[in-house]
């Protein structure tokens, strides 16, 4: 194998397609996934561009304090959801395309605290605050979202049982207010 010295992203990029690595891999190469440090301290709000599927989306996120550092943590990271059921509901609204379909609602937050509030209500409620973190565990995440030619679509399934089995594990960090 050759030895590349790379400068920027674009150089990374052509190295790893050089090398054979996957479209996905490359393509996901400049992506910035956070982690919920054991300590931290919610300091503002903040966003960036991210690229996700070839689509520029605007990520809101927390600013955080780390001792003396500061990072971000996406609020949706803090603000998420799991399916504590395993019921699926059908899709009953007239006019919806998705009428006569089933999903599985992710209806208890993964923080307790958040628990009966709106996303703004949660961001508030956060700001200043300092949180320690649990170590990770695996929560039952239902999603709607299928990949169909390298893009996440959104398809609701024709029975009960095709969404239950939608449900998948999805590591997170729960956290707790100090």
């Amino acid at each position: 194998m050759d030895v590349i010295k790379t400068k920027n992203v674009e150089e990374v990029k052509a190295a790893y397609a050089k090398f054979g690595v996957s479209e996905k891999r490359i393509e996901g190469v400049d992506a910035k996934f956070a982690t919920i440090p054991d300590e931290f301290q919610i300091v503002g709000l903040t966003a960036r561009e991210a690229t996700i599927q070839g689509e520029v989306r605007v990520i809101p996120e927390f600013k955080v304090k780390v001792g003396k550092v500061e990072n971000s943590i996406p609020v949706g990271q803090l603000f998420a959801q799991y399916a504590a059921t395993e019921k699926a509901s059908e899709i009953t609204k007239e006019g919806s395309s998705y009428k006569g379909r089933f999903l599985v609602s992710n209806n208890k937050r993964v923080n307790a605290f958040a628990e009966g509030l709106s996303e703004a209500e949660f961001i508030i409620a956060c700001m200043d605050k300092k949180f320690k973190a649990e170590p990770a565990k695996d929560y039952p995440v239902y999603s709607g979202f299928v990949s169909e030619n390298g893009k996440n679509v959104l398809k609701f399934h024709a029975t009960a049982e095709e969404a239950i089995a939608s449900i998948k594990p999805k590591s997170y960090r729960a956290v707790n207010m100090v």
